[in-house]
């Protein structure tokens, strides 16, 4: 099952920036500065003692950002949540068959009460 906005969440690694993995920059991440700011970067990589990438919301396309590794308080991520994700799936379901079943009901022209 593909990946849902609502299936997932923001996960802090718990590794240094110097540790940052490559895999992790395959979706966008969350670079959190020591002042407290973020900002959301794709592409993310550690190059010498920054790590780059272009912002999500970056007005021209193909900026690069260099953010030195001493700045970064933390990196983030998000990851899948498979509780939400059924919950999700649940949620579909019971309204699709409460959907159907008014459908039938209207159709057959009977009184549910």
């Amino acid at each position: 099952m593909s990946q849902l906005a609502a299936c997932s969440s923001w996960q802090a690694q718990h590794n240094a920036p110097r540790e940052f993995r490559t895999r992790d920059a395959a979706q966008p991440v969350r670079i959190v500065r020591l002042n407290g700011t973020y900002v959301t970067l794709t592409g993310a990589r550690v190059s010498g003692d920054s790590l780059y990438g272009t912002p999500v919301l970056a007005i021209e396309p193909n900026v690069v950002l260099a953010i030195p590794l001493s700045d970064i308080k933390e990196i983030v991520v998000r990851q899948g949540d498979g509780e939400k994700t059924i919950y999700l799936v649940i949620g579909i379901v019971a309204l699709t068959a409460v959907t159907l079943y008014g459908a039938v009901l209207l159709i057959l022209g009977t009184d549910p009460s």
